[in-house]
């Protein structure tokens, strides 16, 4: 299992490369079909990555379940 800091250097990274691929693409101008597919995953890859999901709990939150109140 990795560290939350090993975590965010492989997203740093990973966003890094995605803008590279990104400014170069949107530098050539005229995009093939398969370019201009390619350009928009990596624009997918990059929000996703700039909004990760938030930090998990260490442990599962116990719900606990209150006895239903019987008339008896």
């Amino acid at each position: 299992m990795w560290t939350k800091e090993e975590t965010e250097l492989v997203r740093l990274e990973k966003i890094n490369k995605a803008e590279k691929t990104i400014s170069n693409m949107e530098q050539k101008g005229s995009l093939t079909k398969n370019q201009v597919t390619r350009l928009k995953r990596e624009l997918t890859t990059r929000h996703k990555l700039n909004n990760p999901f938030p930090d998990r709990p260490s442990q599962p939150n116990t719900v606990r379940l209150s006895p239903k109140n019987k008339n008896v």
